[in-house]
């Protein structure tokens, strides 16, 4: 979204529309996509790590479902921001793509090339890396230093001008109340009473892993909940009857990616989207947020469940 945000905001000024209109649908779609990486969202590589999954085992087993709630939202938000979309087709699109082939060229032809290169790098690190005993963070961490040795940009201008503070400072706090959660003990209960209510029926245990992350994501950033409920799934997995397929694990993975969607403190990527929006002068408000993704994170949800359980 980092890269996306400036972009789409870029766009929309010339053709006279608000661009919320194209962030929220992209957020919502970043999310989504996320879900199916294991270095997609933070809740995955924690599951990632203490189930042992890779990479590939996240793409094969969510891939599919990820790639028809894209579907389902894309539709959704076609018709959500019609009367928006219909104004830019009534647009001239050919003065407009030519004041953008002018007004943002391309200038670095050999910063691109090398940043391409490097990203496939770092993809293909992420395809492999469980077979060299790789962290995933070693592979991005490699790839960064890299481009940040090769670009010859000046670090300091970058730290100062660039970085998105404000946003960085709010996350900061947001896992410090995380933490603050975790070590009281909420989210431990939580975790026990899931299991107690579950009593062996792998379809029970399947649906209140799947909503209570939903709901999780949807109150706080969900990475304290996740991290309390990985034991619990460990345990339910290896005792529950048909859970050894590791339904329980895509049921978490799934109930806390999908659930990110449903408010604007849900992820990271939506944190980040408003903060960049409302710095270009475009205001989300918390209320606009959560209709415009409450709806059809419910759905996408729903479709997720379905999923699991039709596969599993």
């Amino acid at each position: 979204m980092l890269l996306v945000i400036p972009v789409t905001i870029e766009i929309a000024v010339p053709l006279k529309v608000n661009p919320t209109a194209f962030l929220i649908p992209e957020v919502f779609a970043a999310n989504l996509g996320g879900t199916a990486s294991l270095i997609g969202d933070p809740p995955n590589l924690l599951i990632g790590s203490y189930a042992k999954l890779s990479f590939v085992d996240f793409l094969a087993n969510l891939g599919g479902i990820v790639l028809v709630c894209l579907l389902v939202s894309a539709i959704y938000y076609f018709f959500w921001y019609r009367p928006v979309y219909r104004r830019v087709f009534d647009l001239d699109f050919g003065r407009t793509l030519d004041f953008l082939k002018r007004e943002y060229r391309i200038r670095d032809q050999w910063l691109l090339v090398t940043s391409l290169i490097i990203l496939a790098a770092v993809l293909a690190l992420f395809l492999v890396h469980h077979l060299l005993g790789m962290p995933p963070a070693v592979a991005a961490l490699v790839g960064a230093i890299s481009l940040l040795a090769l670009s010859r940009q000046d670090i300091a201008s970058i730290l100062e001008k660039e970085v998105e503070w404000p946003t960085l400072l709010f996350l900061i706090a947001l896992f410090i109340l995380i933490e603050g959660t975790r070590a009281s003990g909420v989210t431990q209960t939580v975790a026990d009473r899931v299991a107690q209510i579950a009593q062996g029926n792998v379809l029970l245990a399947l649906t209140l892993v799947l909503w209570l992350a939903v709901l999780a994501s949807c109150l706080v950033e969900t990475v304290a909940f996740t991290a309390a409920m990985l034991p619990i799934v460990s345990h339910l997995t290896g005792t529950i009857p048909g859970a050894e397929t590791g339904v329980l694990w895509w049921a978490l993975a799934l109930g806390a990616s999908l659930g990110g969607n449903g408010t604007l403190m849900g992820a990271a990527a939506n944190v980040v989207t408003v903060g960049l929006a409302e710095k270009a002068g475009y205001r989300i408000s918390f209320l606009e947020y959560s209709k415009s993704c409450f709806i059809p994170m419910v759905i996408t949800v729903l479709l997720a469940m379905a999923y699991l359980v039709a596969a599993f």
